[in-house]
């Protein structure tokens, strides 16, 4: 049950990322320009 909760939160995350990587590229900022919120994984 543990293993299904912990890959259904990896797709999430690798969602997230993806959102993350296409909204840099939207508006142009990089990431490193900016501080980032805290991540829990």
């Amino acid at each position: 049950m543990a293993r299904i909760q912990r890959k259904r939160r990896v797709q999430i995350v690798q969602q997230f990322m993806d959102w993350l990587a296409s909204e840099q590229a939207l508006s142009g900022v990089s990431l490193a320009g900016r501080p980032l919120p805290s991540i829990a994984v």
